[in-house]
C-alpha cells in the first residue's frame, strides 16, 4: 500500500498515517507513506506525477522486501484521495512514469471532496472552498476538467478497482456518490463505503484502530480485490 497525504494540496507531511502502518502490517500488507512537492510554485500535475514516479521506485524494489509488484495499490486521504484517483484514472502521469494503468492493483480514496471541480466551483462549494480551490487548480473550467477524476472516467481503459470511503459532511458525500456512479457506469469495478458519524479528520487518524466499519470494510475489499 503506497499511502498519499492529505493536507489541501499545499501542507502535510508522510508522517501523517495515523494507525494505518501498524493495520495493515498485522493483515500481512506492506505500507509505504511519500510526500510530494506541496510548495505554491508547482502544479497539481507535478504532485500527480510524484505519486506515478513513487509507484514506479516501489515496484522496482518489490524484489529486494518481498513485496509483490502485481499488487501495489494506492491510498489517498483527502487531497490525497484526489491525487491518487487522478493517476488511477487519467493514464499520462503514469506513462510518463513508464507504467500502465494496469500496473495499479487498487485504489482507496478516503474522504476525498474534489473528484469533480467544475462542479464544486459551479455550484457546491462556499466562497472559502472555492477560493482555495481556485487557489490551487485555477480559474479556468479547461484546467478544472483536466484536473478532475471524473472528467477520465471511461470504458475500457483497463482501470482499477476502487474504494471510495466518505464522511457524512455534504459536499464529500455528493463529490463521491457522483465519481462513484461515474465509475459503476463505465463498468468500473468500485465500491462506497460511508463513514458514519466521522469527519474529514476523524476518519484519518482513525482508520486502522480496532474493527471500525470503516476498517473492515477497507480490508475485505482489499483481500477481495488483490
Amino acid at each position: 500500500m503506497l499511502f498519499v497525504h492529505g493536507g489541501g494540496w499545499a501542507f502535510g507531511d508522510k508522517t501523517d498515517v495515523g494507525a494505518k502502518p501498524g493495520f495493515f502490517l498485522d493483515n500481512d500488507i506492506a505500507f509505504v507513506s511519500m510526500n510530494y512537492r506541496l510548495r505554491w510554485d508547482y502544479q497539481v500535475a507535478d504532485r500527480a506525477a510524484d505519486v506515478a514516479a513513487a509507484l514506479a521506485w516501489l515496484r522496482r524494489q518489490t524484489e529486494a522486501h518481498n513485496i509483490d509488484a502485481h499488487r501495489v495499490a494506492l491510498m489517498g486521504h483527502g487531497s490525497g484521495a484526489h491525487l491518487v484517483s487522478l493517476v488511477a484514472t487519467d493514464s499520462s502521469h503514469l506513462k510518463a512514469a513508464g507504467l500502465e494503468l494496469r500496473d495499479v492493483g487498487g485504489v482507496v480514496a478516503v474522504a476525498g471532496d474534489a473528484f469533480d471541480i467544475g462542479r464544486q466551483m459551479r455550484e457546491l462549494g462556499s466562497f472559502l472552498q472555492r477560493r482555495h480551490l481556485e487557489l490551487i487548480f485555477g480559474s479556468e473550467e479547461k484546467r478544472w476538467a483536466a484536473q478532475s477524476p471524473m472528467t477520465h472516467v471511461a470504458p475500457g481503459k483497463g482501470m482499477p478497482a476502487l474504494a471510495l470511503l466518505h464522511v457524512d459532511e455534504e459536499l464529500a458525500a455528493l463529490q463521491t456518490r457522483g465519481f462513484a456512479k461515474r465509475l459503476t457506469d463505465a463498468n468500473v469495478d468500485t465500491v462506497l463505503l460511508p463513514a458514519r458519524g466521522e469527519t474529514r479528520d476523524s476518519l484519518g487518524s482513525k482508520l486502522g484502530q480496532g474493527n471500525t466499519p470503516a476498517s473492515i470494510g477497507l480490508l475485505t475489499f482489499l483481500r477481495a480485490r488483490l
